[in-house]
C-alpha cells in the first residue's frame, strides 16, 4: 500500500537529517566524543561528529529523491541550477 502523504514524511526526513548535519557540525566545532559501551566486547568506544554528518548526508539523499520526480519541491531545485547554468552564457 503507498503512502498516500508522502510529502509530510519527506519533511520530517529533511528535518532529521538537519539535526544530525546541525548536532555534527557543533561537535566538531567543539571537539566533542560521544562515548559508549560495546556490548559485545563490553570496551568502552566513541565517535565523533562525522559520524552524524555522514549519516544526515544519507537523510537529506534519501529524503530527496522519496519526493516525486513531478512534485514542486524537486523541479524548483532543478530548475534553478537549470537557470543559473544558462545565464552564466
Amino acid at each position: 500500500m503507498p503512502i498516500k502523504n508522502s510529502g509530510s514524511t519527506s519533511f520530517g526526513m529533511f528535518l532529521v537529517s538537519l539535526l544530525l548535519m546541525i548536532s555534527g557540525v557543533v561537535m566538531v566545532v567543539r571537539n566533542l566524543v560521544a562515548v559508549g559501551i560495546n556490548s559485545r566486547t563490553l570496551q568502552s568506544s566513541g565517535f565523533g561528529g562525522h559520524y552524524l554528518i555522514l549519516i544526515g548526508l544519507v537523510f537529506l539523499g534519501v529524503a530527496y529523491y522519496s519526493l516525486s520526480p513531478f512534485s514542486r519541491w524537486r523541479n524548483l531545485s532543478i530548475r534553478k541550477v537549470i537557470k543559473k547554468g544558462k545565464s552564466k552564457k
